[in-house]
């Protein structure tokens, strides 16, 4: 798979290039993965004779091999990989594409979510990035759906990241319901528990019971079941519990999200723009929670602030959410 994108990611293998004249130079441009117990090679080159091209062999487990990249290199460096020509061969079967792209998309970069160069003992870790390309493989060969959700969710943000703030705004905290929608809310409703079942036909009889006119009956009774439903908002607070979002990250999707649904045409003074990018910002580390959460990660991430640079904090997945999933 051939691409026009320079992508940085850590390069483990030095390259030697010799002209006809018989100069030469020595480049590290080159990346190589065993992945899966060597079941899938991954391997990447960088900038040679002004391309750059992916190549995997071995046998793959879905169809979202190219999705898989682009969730990969996206998260890592920001950019939206784009194919102009693949080469695939299955067996003696053997098919070309040439592909179209968007020019304007190849230089664009969103937020990078993960540290592209992580140092370990004074040493350049390649561990990451490897055991990032297979929790992500694993993902949409184990559930297409969830991977489906979380690389539809992420390539949404990154096209409204081309567009103005208000427009990201209203994608990001929809694409955070898209999430909780998809993947998380069908969780927490398995876990509606028989007490609360119990408690809710109780109060279904006392209203049944009622002397009261019977259309107002009837909404008290259609109100009474809605306790057992599990909204955005629920199913934030309850990942807040789990300890996979902050009660930061959450207040400020709930303001962002009624800010968007809402609008007002006001001019906002500095104080006021400074609160709405923060919100966005944690927001945006909230969106990325969820995503790490889907994938099984544990490790280091970006968490971005107002500051000029984002920290780098370590992320840990809930088992027990995955556990159901």
């Amino acid at each position: 798979m051939e691409t026009q994108q320079i992508l940085e990611i850590p390069s483990n293998k030095i390259n030697t290039i010799t002209s006809t004249i018989g100069d030469s130079r020595s480049e590290r441009n080159e990346t190589i993965f065993s992945l899966f117990n060597d079941n899938l090679k991954f391997r990447y080159v960088k900038n040679y004779q002004n391309k750059s091209y992916i190549e995997l062999i071995g046998n793959f487990q879905t169809n979202r091999t190219h999705d898989c990249l682009r969730l990969y290199y996206g998260l890592t460096t920001g950019c939206l990989l784009q194919f102009y020509y693949s080469f695939q061969q299955i067996k003696k079967e053997r098919i070309q594409r040439i592909n179209s792209i968007n020019t304007n998309k190849i230089d664009h970069r969103f937020f990078q979510v993960c540290p592209t160069n992580i140092s370990v003992d004074n040493k350049l870790s390649l561990d990451f990035h490897e055991n990032f390309l297979v929790i992500i493989f694993k993902l949409a060969a184990e559930n297409e759906n969830i991977f489906n959700s979380v690389f539809e969710q992420w390539s949404r943000l990154w096209d409204a990241s081309r567009s103005t703030q208000q427009i990201l705004n209203l994608v990001i905290t929809t694409s955070v319901e898209g999430l909780l929608n998809d993947i998380f809310i069908p969780i927490f409703e398995e876990d509606v528990d028989q007490k609360l079942l119990d408690e809710i036909s109780n109060i279904k009889n006392i209203i049944k019971a009622l002397d009261i006119n019977h259309s107002y009956k009837q909404r008290l009774h259609n109100s009474i079941s809605y306790l057992k439903n599990i909204t955005a908002n629920k199913a934030l607070n309850l990942l807040v519990i789990k300890k996979v979002l902050t009660k930061d990250e959450v207040k400020a999707w709930k303001e962002l999200r009624n800010e968007v649904a809402h609008p007002k045409n006001k001019i906002l003074d500095i104080d006021d723009q400074k609160k709405v990018e923060s919100n966005f910002l944690l927001c945006l580390n909230l969106f990325n929670n969820l995503i790490f959460q889907a994938l099984r990660y544990d490790g280091v991430r970006y968490y971005f602030t107002n500051e000029d640079s984002p920290k780098i904090t370590e992320f840990k997945h809930c088992q027990d959410l995955l556990d159901k999933s």
